[in-house]
């Protein structure tokens, strides 16, 4: 909706990017917090106030007519987004067992780009039909808070194996300490960035490229970005089933990082419409297709306590969204002594920073896992 926005409240494309600067700014200085209030608050009421506060940023959103407001509604919008890994992390833990916690990530995963799917690959759609973007997020907003009150209703422990709560008076930094010890850790940390700096640059300023250089319409550009999310929530179901067919979870790791850097690059110097619907769907496929697996691996390490599991996921956010956050502030220094082609041709290659990283992971997979059993 950023275009729509824009020229509702007469911003400029620098202005208004810095929105999503906001978003990710916020999500960086708190999902540690958060992951710490998670070791301490029962999963119920965390999710449940989150949800509260997305519904309360969407409304404001709606209601927002300056530059200021809109940016307080993306601050409360991040903090209902900002930790929701740290207590779903819990819950996993509690309700799943090992041998499906990478099915089940991608099954998350899945849920959250589907969201993104209906607001990129939709959006013209849905704003005409509902007379305005304002009216959307009124839409958001209350479907947010009939998600609070389904969660709260519905909400239910284990029993025989209740989420792992820290104890009172154990210290808050002991499981980031216990998490910050892997070197599994770190390696997901360092080079995540480098995938979620490029999505965030591409998904911002690609539309306004696509129809003021490649000749675009609003409609094609929006339709073309939504293969981004659309074929990210179909890599989140069929990369974990991928990996458990080729027993190695590196092999649906490290490669992607490269596979993005080609495709991202296509999409800046191909201006055939069907033909860019099929590059951005491979880097949708591409942007995924690793993170179910890795957001598995903490689980898998064997180390680490639910508690440090949470912290060191909510470590690795942290960074992830730090790469967002930076997407916008570097591509507008960038533009300021050249032009946006430029500007995001320099981005394609962040996510080789993935690649770099990712080639020390420990592997993981499923052959793995059965040499370990028969070892048992």
């Amino acid at each position: 909706m950023i275009p729509m926005i824009r020229q509702d409240l007469g911003l400029d494309l620098k202005t208004i990017s810095y929105l999503s600067t906001v978003t990710f700014g916020t999500q960086v200085i708190l999902t540690i917090p958060v992951s710490i209030a998670a070791n301490k608050v029962s999963p119920k009421y965390l999710i449940g106030f989150m949800l509260i506060g997305v519904a309360a940023g969407s409304f404001l959103h709606g209601l927002a007519w300056t530059m200021p407001v809109i940016i307080i509604a993306r601050i409360l919008l991040a903090i209902g987004g900002s930790g929701l890994n740290g207590p779903l992390a819990l819950i996993k833990d509690s309700w799943v067992p090992m041998k499906k916690i990478t099915v089940v990530n991608g099954y998350e995963q899945f849920f959250c780009n589907s969201g993104q799917v209906i607001g990129t690959l939709l959006i013209t759609a849905l704003v005409g039909a509902l007379g305005g973007w304002r009216n959307m997020m009124y839409v958001l907003g209350g479907v947010a808070s009939a998600a609070a009150i389904v969660w709260f209703a519905s909400y239910r422990e284990n029993t025989e194996h209740p989420v792992e709560l820290s104890a009172e008076k154990e210290s808050f930094l002991i499981p980031l300490k216990d998490a910050l010890k892997e070197k599994s850790i770190w390696l997901l940390t360092l080079g995540w960035p480098g995938t979620t700096f490029v999505w965030i640059a591409f998904m911002t300023f690609w539309p306004t490229y696509a129809t003021e250089n490649l000749g675009l319409s609003l409609t094609q550009a929006g339709i073309v970005t939504g293969m981004i999310p659309l074929f990210s929530a179909i890599s989140c179901l069929l990369a974990p089933q991928i990996a458990n067919l080729i027993g190695k979870d590196k092999l649906m790791l490290w490669p992607w990082g490269i596979v993005l850097c080609v495709v991202y690059f296509a999409g800046i110097n191909v201006s055939n419409f069907p033909l860019l619907c099929v590059i951005f769907a491979i880097a949708g496929f591409g942007a995924y297709a690793f993170v179910p697996i890795g957001f598995s691996l903490p689980f898998k390490l064997g180390t680490l306590s639910p508690a440090a599991i949470n912290a060191g996921i909510a470590f690795m956010i942290t960074f992830m969204n730090l790469g967002g956050t930076l997407a916008s502030i570097l591509v507008n220094s960038l533009m300021a002594s050249m032009d946006l082609k430029s500007a995001l041709t320099i981005c394609c290659a962040a996510p080789l920073l993935w690649t770099a990283f990712s080639l020390f992971l420990p592997e993981r997979g499923r052959e793995y896992q059965e040499r370990i059993e028969k070892a048992q």
